[in-house]
């Protein structure tokens, strides 16, 4: 479990800023997307957390992560063409590109509060909303941006006609409209207090607006933007983010738990439709009638190529069950573990992975090998699960142990240990086929074990438990570091005398003395 905690620490501190980085499941990324948009030409864009632009060259086939140097949150993008965009997003992130993506430099805005949504009316004239009623509004391409305020509402969407008329929503049933380029914004009538996610109009006059909560909201307004009603209010148990329109009839809205709704007759009535997630989507966008894509939590992609008849998800996934441990017997050779027995192997350095049957259902907490051949995994209620074959079968060993075993490790290919729940430490010395209770006096959780030599061993756990053993785990020694409330959750020694261990609330203690002293580290 060390192992993994320690990588995906690295993964979370230069997610943004290294490119070495590449998402394995699923793939091409894992991260939230909140926006989308393609072109007819089959380029198009993707953005979400973690400063993540995706962008594809053949209709989603293949994607590429761009380089965006930020970490923050994108949340709208806006592409004037396929070279110039713009992304805006948490804390007055405003970037651009004007080479289809390959470059993005970082904008001024003048704020420190996050923005939403989007939209230019041409290269040099957009604007931007976002949180506490800032708008924001540029006339030369981003260089400046001048801030007006309306309120205190919530932000989420900015759409233009035209260059003088446009439309703002937000929290609250809020709908504002401006009719002479963002100078004067005036409140239309909505007649909802829920909040408005997405509005887009099919003409002049004619337009649609959908949020909910509770349950959808989808509002017409057929005079322009002065008057909306609703044409469904709570008729569906879930809140709409987006709504696209493909021509004068055709339309679309999604949202929660991978729902999309489309229409047929100008907004008159809507359908569901059948959808291949239940993650929900935030975004969506039509180059053309028949081509569409949606995107959404955890790195969802739904492309349709039949005016919404069908949807495929471009997102791939090799398991969708969450994972608790991941080990490298070498560069190549790796292995993780998680929920429901899912147990991953590598043999290219993580390049692809392939899910092996551990023929349970119970949920995995750590996986351990020795070599290519000899590996154990320990899970949920007890089990303990051996190979001899790399992971093509694996033997359910009976541990007699109810409780959640959380870790595992062998010093040699017959003496190892499991530390878990109720303070469970297990000793095998014949490679796991039998095992035996340690009593060390309590029965505080223990979640991570190591054994950084033969003889010497660390087990950590709740309430800060720290245990030392240095007659291979025959017996244990509590050395529990003096913290009040915090719990240990991993722990990691580089060699006989130095290590660390992590814990909650960011709490992070070494020793270079064999744990005799501890050195909390700010």
């Amino acid at each position: 479990m060390k192992r993994l905690i320690v990588i995906l620490l690295a993964i979370i501190a230069t997610n943004a800023f290294c490119q070495d980085w590449q998402w394995q499941n699923p793939k091409p990324t894992g991260e939230s997307l909140l926006t989308v948009k393609f072109f007819e030409s089959g380029i198009g864009y993707v953005a979400g957390n973690n400063g993540t632009i995706l962008k594809s060259s053949n209709g989603g086939q293949d994607w590429v992560q761009l380089n965006t140097g930020v970490s923050g949150t994108i949340s709208s993008l806006f592409f004037v063409d396929e070279n110039t965009g713009f992304a805006v997003g948490y804390y007055g992130l405003i970037i651009k590109t004007t080479n289809g993506g390959s470059t993005w430099q970082k904008l001024n805005s003048g704020t420190t509060k996050s923005l939403v949504s989007a939209f230019f009316v041409n290269s040099n004239t957009g604007f931007a909303v976002g949180e506490n009623s800032i708008i924001l509004k540029t006339t030369n391409g981003g260089l400046d941006w001048i801030q007006t305020n309306t309120g205190d509402t919530e932000y989420d969407c900015i759409y233009f006609i035209n260059e003088d008329t446009g439309f703002i929503t937000g929290f609250n049933g809020t709908i504002l409209r401006t009719t002479n380029g963002g100078q004067i914004w005036s409140a239309a009538n909505t007649g909802t207090t829920k909040q408005i996610r997405s509005v887009c109009f099919v003409s002049d006059m004619i337009g649609f607006a959908v949020g909910g909560g509770p349950g959808d909201i989808i509002l017409q307004t057929t005079d322009g933007g002065l008057n909306w009603n609703a044409v469904s209010n709570g008729n569906h148990q879930f809140s709409l983010t987006s709504v696209k329109f493909t021509g004068t009839t055709t339309g679309f809205a999604v949202g929660q738990e991978g729902n999309i709704l489309k229409t047929t007759d100008a907004g008159v009535t809507w359908t569901l439709c059948t959808s291949v997630t239940t993650n929900t989507l935030f975004s969506a966008d039509f180059p053309n009638l028949n081509s569409g894509y949606a995107v959404g939590m955890n790195g969802t992609i739904l492309k349709t190529t039949n005016g919404g008849l069908t949807w495929q998800l471009l997102t791939q996934f090799i398991t969708q069950s969450p994972l608790n441990s991941i080990f490298f017997i070498n560069n190549d050779v790796g292995y993780a573990a998680g929920y429901t027995g899912t147990v991953l192997h590598t043999t290219n350095g993580g390049q692809n992975w392939f899910l092996q049957s551990s023929g349970i259902t119970s949920d995995l907490n750590s996986v351990f090998f020795r070599n290519a051949n000899l590996g154990w995994a320990v899970g949920q209620n007890g089990v303990i699960l051996k190979t001899v074959n790399g992971g093509n079968s694996w033997q359910l060993i009976s541990s007699a142990v109810l409780p959640d075993l959380k870790s595992v490790i062998f010093t040699t290919d017959d003496l190892g240990f499991i530390a878990g729940w109720d303070g469970v430490i297990l000793r095998s010395q014949d490679g796991g086929n039998n095992w035996s209770f340690v009593e060390w006096g309590q029965h505080h959780p223990l979640i991570d074990i190591d054994f950084p030599t033969q003889t010497n061993g660390y087990a950590v756990g709740i309430a800060g438990t720290i245990l030392k053993s240095i007659d291979m785990g025959a017996t244990w020694t509590d050395i529990s570091y003096p913290k009040p409330a915090w719990n240990a959750l991993t722990v990691d020694f580089v060699n006989r005398d130095t290590g660390f261990i992590a814990g909650t609330d960011g709490t992070m203690i070494k020793t270079t003395d064999g744990g005799l002293s501890w050195q909390e580290i700010k």
